[in-house]
This record gives structure tokens, C-alpha cells and sequence, in this order.
């Protein structure tokens, strides 16, 4: 049994609200029963805001999903003891469970898990008719009070709204509402924020805290983020493979972390700030998490690109439009406007981060760049041809020169095939070489990547997420591109692992001199792998400079705002308040005449361009208002 390693807690001693003792949860295998949950105790006391945090696999939402009883019993074994209020979980039967779920426990889903087949009114309803009781009328007014409490700006006409036509940020707030819809006394939040944007993140954690004040709420966070424990909680537990190795007040545990394992973790944090002062990238210093001790020496930072070296990629004035067709004659009904008057460059060996939220423009620019989607108008090229438009170059010359990696690594690899013929496909098809070169070549590939070669013959599944993203980038490289798109490559995996891959970018960019156009809305990760940064919004980038000059003296209001909305692992902030904003979000969707205004841009220092339109300044920011 691991020893749990807690710290000293002098607050006064209060009858807590739920307490876990010995809880162990097994699965069936062929081989027996496998504990994947090990005598895991601890408590939350009322109106507490207690973490779990931890990687993928260690246990945090099993044990969640153990305290709601939600785990199938035929294929799941829950042993120790459960006790909410006093009374005992375990041995509830399954209808008294029942009733105790929502309306004294509810839970958030990392993915919102709304039903996308029915309006939100019509789920919200529901549950407040099963569950307390209600009328139809009734419920349809407790449902609008529900979606105003979570600051849903025009709350009655969201009701027959489907979760589609929602926002990220919006379905999530839906989902609060569902969770909160029975004055639960407990909130268990799982991964609630991991796949937003982070200034949806930051209302996000602003909400719950607010609603936590309003309802007088006990919750456990789980997140492996640790910016937002530091922001969130008031307690923390670390779990790692299934023990929880280390509990005790937030600040004590960011303060002094004891184990091994909680340094790493805290090490491997992207700081956003921790880069000042400095002008190229600069891979993390990685910690052994059985010592805690660094792994390595420090790496020198990359070198900057030549000042006077010639432009690897080339984006003039790209735009892109959508149609909106809707009516009975399904007639144009106006255009989105992903993409607006795009220009920048990129040099051999320059990493050009773009940032933004979901919708500002940054995954249509890439698919563009790759010829994945139709221009409405401008240029890009490639060294000396053009990439994409009427006159591009053959798609079998492009693949040579430029590849992308995805943010889903197992949705982006084929299942049925082995890793070993995934990597070899892209070489027996442009490279033409002999079925031992191509052999020699994959195992030069996978030991680029840090993997052993003789996982050739595994299949995706059988690799945990950043085994498969490593794969990912193995196979980009596959062809020896001079440029690698990475669209949101990083963004939902661990933050050890997350740091792992970023410095493998880095490593290859060394050595083999890629440029990449690394797409994120992670500014900590931005920060620290960039040589130069465009920030988007609305399909326009409305600042682009060297990295350390955007980062140090944002001019924009919206990068102001991304800055100031990205959780900071620092225990003091965990009493700011941002204030929630209720605005709609805009929208990129304009009339099919509408004709959009010429791009504007103002130096405000070397190479360093901020946009002069002043459509594009979100609403509710002031002008030369800080962060």
C-alpha cells in the first residue's frame, strides 16, 4: 500500500461533508480483478473546494465516478467506505442512489454530455420534472432562472436552442446549469475546463466559484491543470497511478510539495512570464518523477532565423468564406468570414505561433496552408511554388515540403493499422524506396521520437496519449518536410507529457532546421517554443511580432485579455475575481454583401504590428486598459 504523504492542516475540525476511507476499485480482466484505485481516503469538509489532480490514468475520474456509483457493477468492483452526510453510499440501494444523484451529488463531464438530439430546454426541464417533482410551466421558468444564474445572455431563447448551436463555453455553462438544477450539496467538476479556450476557462472557474458563494456548495475539481488548482482550491490531493500520494492545503502542497511526484508536476507547469527578458524559445527542464530531482542539464535556446533569410512560407491576403444557406429555397443567407486579409511569413527554422480562441481563424489558416480548404482570395507559397490556388503545385511535390499534426492523435491514426505500416505508407508512396530501406527508415523515425523501434508493430490503442502524439510527429516527418503545421498538438495532453513533446519539437527544429506554425491558445506553451506571434480574432490578426516583444508590451486589447485569462499556478490568485461577462460572443457571419473593411496595421515597434480596426476590440475592453 502507498504511503500518502499529507500536510498539516490547522483549520478547526469540522464534521465533513463527504469522507472516502480505503476506497479501492477494481476492473475485470481476463486475468482476474485489477485494482485501478488503491486505498484512496480523504474528506471534504462543507462549502470546501477540494482538487484531485493528477495525469491521465491515475485514478481521479474512476474515483469520482466510484463516489457517484456510475461505474457498471458487473465489470467494476468498488471496496472501502463511502459516506455522504453520515450516510453510507456503498450500500445504498440502487433507487435511493438514484434520488441522492442531482439532488444532493451532481457531476460536470469534461465533454458537457448533453444529449444533441434534444433542445437544452427540453434537458433542463426534464430533470427538474423527475427529480423535483415539477410542472411543465414550472420548470420552464426554473430553467431560464438556471441558465441566467449561469450567465447565459438571453436565457429564454436558449431554451430552444440544441447544443450544436452552442458554443464550447456555452454547452459547459448548460452543463453547470443540469448540475446544479437540485441544489446539489456536492459538485463533482471532472475536467470541466480542460478543452476550452482559456478566456472561457477563466469564466468558466469564475462561475463555479461564484455559484459555490450562492449555494453554499462543497466541490471536487479534478483537472490535471495545475494553474487552475491554484486558482480553484482550497485543499489538494495528488494521485498518481492509482494512490493518492500526497493531500493537504493548496498552499502548503504548491509551497513545499513532499513527493517526488508533485515536484515534477509542478516543475513541468508552462509559466506564462518565466520567459521575459529572454528572445528565443527554450525547452523545459524536466524533473525525474521518482527523484524529483532534474533529468538533465538545461539546453541552450534555439537560435534565432537570420534577419536576412528568405521567407520559407509566404501568406498574402488569404480569405476564406463560408455560406450560409438556410429557408425553403435554401437561399444564401450571408457568409462567414473565417478568415480576413491574412498575411505573414515564416523563416527556415522559425517557430510562428498563431493564437486565438475556437472560431478566431487559426485551424481554417492551417487547413489553407495544407490545401485542405478553398481560398476566396490571396496567396501562398512555398519556397519558391505556390501552395494552395487555381495554380499550386502537385499535391505529391507539397507533401514533400509541408505536413501537418493534428490535435487528436488517435483520431488522426488509422486503428487497423499498425504503427510500423502508418510511418511506412507515406514512404512507400512518395519515396518509392525498397521494403528494407523503408524498414531502416521507420525505426530511425520512432527512435527520433523517443520510442523503441519494436513498437512497429503495435496499434494505436495500445499507446498512451503522448506514446500516440509522438507517433503523430514521427509520421509528419516521415518525408523530411522543410515546414510542420502542429494544430493544437499539445493541447490535451498531461502537463509532464505536454512539456516531453514540446521539447522533442524542439530537439527536431535543431536539428534539422523546421519551421513550424505551432497553433495554440495555451499562452504559457506559446510563450515558451516561439520565435514570433500572431494573435487572431475574427478571422483577422490583429498583432504580430517577435515573441518577446508581443508578450512583454501587448498593445491589442485582446491579447491583453488572452494574457490576463490564463491560469497562473500561484496560490495567491486564488481569491481574484475576474467578474463574469455575459456578453454574446461575436460572430464572423455577415450579410452576403457585406464587404469588409481593408486591413490596417500600425508598427509600435521593430517588427512589430498591432491592427487599426476598431470592430475588432472584443466587447466590455476598455482601451489601453491592462492586464
Amino acid at each position: 500500500m502507498h504511503l500518502e504523504t499529507v500536510h498539516s492542516d490547522t483549520a478547526e475540525a469540522v464534521h465533513p461533508l463527504l469522507s472516502v476511507r480505503d476506497l479501492t476499485t477494481s476492473f475485470r480482466t481476463a486475468d482476474g480483478w485489477n485494482p485501478v484505485v488503491r486505498t484512496v481516503s480523504f474528506d471534504i469538509r462543507p462549502q470546501e473546494t477540494l482538487a484531485v489532480v493528477g495525469e491521465s490514468g491515475s485514478g481521479k475520474s474512476v474515483t469520482a465516478l466510484s463516489i457517484m456509483r456510475l461505474l457498471n457493477p458487473r465489470t467494476s468492483r468498488i471496496e472501502g467506505e463511502i459516506r455522504f452526510d453520515g450516510t453510507a453510499l456503498t450500500g445504498l440501494p440502487d433507487a435511493r442512489m438514484r434520488r441522492t444523484r442531482g439532488s444532493e451529488i451532481s457531476m460536470i463531464f469534461q465533454d458537457a454530455s448533453l444529449n444533441p438530439v434534444y433542445t437544452v430546454g427540453f434537458q433542463l426541464t426534464e430533470v427538474l420534472r423527475l427529480k423535483r417533482g415539477m410542472t411543465q410551466a414550472d420548470a420552464l421558468r426554473e430553467a431560464v432562472n438556471l441558465l441566467e444564474k449561469v450567465r447565459i445572455p438571453a436565457a429564454e431563447r436558449r431554451l430552444a436552442s440544441y447544443p450544436h448551436e452552442l458554443s464550447g463555453g456555452m454547452r459547459q455553462r448548460v452543463a453547470i446549469a443540469m448540475a446544479l438544477a437540485c441544489k446539489p450539496r456536492l459538485l463533482i467538476a471532472d475536467e470541466p475546463t480542460t478543452a476550452l479556450d482559456v478566456t472561457i476557462q477563466a469564466q468558466i472557474i469564475e462561475l463555479i466559484k461564484v455559484l459555490q458563494d450562492e449555494e453554499r456548495m462543497s466541490v471536487i475539481f479534478i483537472t490535471h491543470d495545475m494553474g487552475v488548482v491554484a486558482e480553484v482550491a482550497d485543499r489538494t490531493a495528488v494521485m498518481f497511478r492509482g494512490d493518492l500520494i500526497e493531500t493537504g492545503p493548496t498552499e502548503a502542497v504548491f509551497a513545499r510539495p513532499r513527493e517526488p511526484y508533485t515536484k515534477a508536476l509542478l516543475a513541468s507547469i508552462p509559466r506564462l512570464g518565466s520567459m521575459n527578458g529572454t528572445d528565443a524559445p527554450q525547452p523545459f527542464r524536466l524533473i525525474d518523477h521518482r527523484t524529483g530531482e532534474p533529468l538533465d542539464a538545461p539546453v541552450a535556446p534555439l537560435p534565432p532565423a537570420p534577419a536576412d533569410a528568405k521567407p520559407l512560407l509566404q501568406v498574402d491576403r488569404l480569405s476564406l468564406r463560408f455560406d450560409v444557406r438556410g429557408g425553403y429555397f435554401n437561399r444564401l443567407a450571408g457568409r462567414v468570414h473565417a478568415v480576413e486579409d491574412v498575411s505573414f511569413r515564416i523563416a527556415p527554422g522559425e517557430t510562428l505561433s498563431l493564437v486565438g480562441e475556437s472560431g478566431s481563424g487559426k485551424s481554417t489558416t492551417a487547413r489553407a496552408i495544407m490545401g485542405l480548404n478553398r481560398m476566396d482570395g490571396g496567396q501562398i507559397r512555398l519556397g519558391d511554388v505556390l501552395a494552395a490556388g487555381r495554380n499550386a503545385a502537385p499535391r505529391s511535390v507539397l507533401c514533400r515540403r509541408q505536413q501537418m499534426i493534428f490535435q487528436d492523435p488517435f483520431a488522426s491514426l488509422d486503428p487497423r493499422f499498425r504503427v510500423g505500416d502508418l510511418l511506412a505508407e507515406p514512404l512507400r508512396v512518395h519515396l518509392k524506396l525498397s521494403g528494407q530501406e523503408i524498414g531502416q527508415k521507420v525505426a530511425a523515425l520512432l527512435r527520433a521520437v523517443g520510442l523503441n523501434p519494436e513498437m512497429a508493430h503495435r496499434y494505436p490503442h495500445q499507446f498512451s496519449g503522448g506514446q500516440r502524439q509522438r507517433i503523430a510527429i514521427a509520421r509528419a516527418l516521415a518525408l523530411d518536410p522543410q515546414l510542420v503545421v502542429a494544430d493544437e498538438a499539445v493541447s490535451a495532453l498531461d502537463v509532464s507529457v505536454k512539456a516531453q513533446v514540446i521539447n522533442l519539437l524542439m530537439d527536431i527544429q535543431r536539428a534539422r532546421q523546421l519551421s513550424y506554425l505551432f497553433i495554440s491558445h495555451d499562452m504559457a506553451v506559446v510563450e515558451r517554443i516561439s520565435h514570433r506571434v500572431a494573435v487572431m480574432y475574427l478571422g483577422r490578426i490583429v498583432e504580430i511580432g517577435p515573441r518577446r516583444s508581443v508578450f512583454e508590451h501587448p498593445t491589442h486589447p485582446y491579447t491583453r485579455q488572452l494574457m490576463a485569462a490564463a491560469p497562473v499556478p500561484d496560490t495567491a490568485r486564488r481569491h481574484l475575481r475576474r467578474g463574469l461577462v455575459a456578453e454574446e460572443i461575436r460572430t464572423p457571419i455577415r450579410r452576403p454583401d457585406y464587404v469588409p473593411a481593408p486591413t490596417r496595421m500600425i508598427e509600435v515597434a521593430p517588427d512589430h504590428f498591432v491592427l487599426d480596426l476598431p470592430d475588432h476590440v472584443p466587447a466590455g475592453l476598455q482601451p489601453g486598459a491592462g492586464a
